[in-house]
C-alpha cells in the first residue's frame, strides 16, 4: 500500500515549513505520495507559494473558520455571541474538510494546531486513520508563572475543539503592569491532540536541538550564480498593536534606524516586506515609516522571497521569526529591538524577546551595540546548517513512521 505524507497549510509560514520536509521526501522517498491540503486564510490572501514541483496533489478549501475574539470577558452571553457568529462557518468548513479525499494509510502533518482550521483538519485525518503529527510552537524554557491563564479564550477554544477538533488548547497572556496591554502570549496544545506532538526550535537559536524537539525545516536553496546587485530585506510588523511598544518614541527610533540602514548599505537594493494582516494594517504601519529608496516586496513570505531572489544576503527586523528562518537559509539576519530605549520598547517586552529570539549561535544576530552597528562592524556569516536541520527532520520522519536514512545527502533538487 502506498504511503502518503499529508501536509496542511494555512499561513505563509506553513508553506515554508512543508517545503523543507517535502524536498527531503522527494529526494529520498519519492515512493511516498505527497499531498498538500490548504485553506483560504484572509490575512494571507494572494500570497504566492510556489510548491507545485514538490507535491503530487493539492486540495484547496475556499472557506476558512475562526474561533473569533480572544480577549473579552467570559460570560454566557459572550459564548452565545461566539457561537452565533462563528458556528455556522465552522460547520461548513468541517463538512468541506470531510469531502477532502484523504488516504487511509500515511502521516498527516500540522504546524502548531492553534487555529480552528488546523483542528478540523486533524480530526478529519484522525478519523481517516492517519498518523497525526503536530509540530508545536512553544517558547523553550519559558516560565508560565510569568503569564496568566486566558480563561475566556481557552474556554472558547475547548468548546470548538470538542465540537470540531481533537484536543484542548490553552492560552496564556504575559503578565504586565496594571494599565498595560500586550499581544505576547503562549499557547499550549494538549499532548493527546495528535499521535505525536513534537515542539520545534530554530537551528540558529540554539547550539544544539534538544532530543525531544525538532529543528524547524528551513532549508536554503541550492547555490546559484548571482549576477544582480545584492538585496537587503527589512521585515515589517504590526507593531502598533503591541501594547508594550510606545509610539511615538518607537517610530522615531525606527525611522532613525531605517536611515542608518540606507547609509550602511548603499550598495544594496532595499526591499520592505510588509507583515500579513487585516486589511489596511500594512498600509497603516508603512505610513509611519520613511521608506525612501525601499521598494515594497511582493505578497509572499520573506522566505519565499529569498528563495526566488538569491541576491538577498542581509535582512533586518525589529523582532520577527524571520530572523531565524532566514539565517538558516544563509542570510545574515538581525533583530534591532536591542537598540530601542525604554521609552520606545518596555524592558519587560525586551526580556520576552530575548527569551524567544536571542541566539546562542550568533551573538551579533540581535544588535545591541549601537556604535558597532553604525560603524558597520555588527557582521556575522551564517553557517550552512543544512546537515543539522536535515538530520533532525530525518529523525522526526522515522519517529512518526516514514522510514528514511538518517544520513545526510546533498539535495539534488
Amino acid at each position: 500500500m502506498t504511503q502518503t505524507a499529508v501536509f496542511f497549510a494555512e499561513y505563509p509560514l506553513d508553506y515554508v515549513l512543508w517545503r523543507g520536509i517535502a524536498r527531503i521526501l522527494k529526494d529520498e522517498r519519492p515512493d511516498v505520495r505527497r499531498l498538500l491540503v490548504t485553506v483560504a486564510e484572509p490575512y494571507s490572501a494572494g500570497y504566492v507559494h510556489d510548491l507545485a514541483d514538490l507535491f503530487d496533489d493539492h486540495h484547496e478549501l475556499a472557506l476558512g473558520a475562526t474561533y473569533g475574539a480572544w480577549n473579552t470577558a467570559l460570560s454566557g452571553r459572550t459564548i452565545l455571541a461566539h457561537l452565533l457568529r462563528n458556528l455556522p462557518r465552522a460547520v461548513k468548513v468541517a463538512k468541506a474538510m470531510r469531502e477532502v479525499p484523504l488516504p487511509s494509510h500515511g502521516v498527516a502533518f500540522v504546524y502548531a494546531g492553534h487555529t480552528l482550521n488546523r483542528q478540523i483538519f486533524l480530526r478529519h485525518a484522525r478519523d481517516r486513520g492517519l498518523t497525526t503529527v503536530v509540530l508545536a510552537d512553544e517558547t523553550p524554557d519559558v516560565d508560565l508563572a510569568d503569564f496568566y491563564y486566558g480563561r475566556h479564550a481557552s474556554t472558547i477554544f475547548r468548546l470548538y475543539n470538542r465540537l470540531f477538533g481533537v484536543g484542548d488548547l490553552d492560552l496564556y497572556w504575559m503578565k504586565v503592569p496594571d494599565g498595560d496591554k500586550t499581544s505576547q502570549r503562549e499557547l499550549r496544545i494538549a499532548r493527546d491532540a495528535a499521535d505525536h506532538v513534537i515542539a520545534g526550535d530554530h537551528i540558529s537559536r540554539v547550539n544544539q536541538i534538544a532530543e525531544d524537539r525538532v529543528a524547524w525545516p528551513f532549508l536554503p536553496s541550492p547555490p546559484q550564480l548571482v549576477a544582480a546587485r545584492p538585496k537587503l530585506l527589512l521585515i515589517g510588523g504590526s507593531y502598533m498593536w503591541e501594547g508594550l511598544v510606545r509610539p511615538p518614541a518607537f517610530y522615531r527610533r525606527y525611522n532613525a534606524l531605517i536611515d542608518a540602514l540606507r547609509k550602511l548599505h548603499p550598495q544594496h537594493d532595499l526591499v520592505y516586506m510588509p507583515h500579513p494582516g487585516a486589511p489596511g494594517e500594512a498600509e497603516a504601519e508603512m505610513a509611519r515609516l520613511d521608506l525612501n529608496r525601499f521598494e515594497v516586496g511582493d505578497k509572499m513570505s520573506p522566505e519565499e522571497y529569498v528563495r526566488r531572489h538569491p541576491e538577498v544576503n542581509i535582512a533586518y527586523s525589529i523582532f520577527s521569526t524571520c530572523i531565524h528562518s532566514l539565517a538558516a537559509m544563509g542570510v545574515q539576519a538581525h533583530a534591532l529591538y536591542g537598540l530601542f530605549h525604554d521609552d520606545a520598547i518596555d524592558p519587560l517586552l525586551r526580556h520576552r524577546l530575548d527569551q524567544r529570539w536571542a541566539s546562542q549561535r550568533y551573538d551579533k544576530m540581535v544588535v545591541r551595540d549601537e556604535a558597532a552597528f553604525l560603524a558597520g562592524r555588527n557582521v556575522y556569516k551564517p553557517a550552512d546548517m543544512t546537515p543539522l536541520v536535515e538530520a533532525s527532520v530525518r529523525r522526526l520522519l522515522n519517529r512518526v513512521g516514514i522510514a528514511i536514512s538518517e544520513d545526510y545527502h546533498e539535495s539534488t533538487f
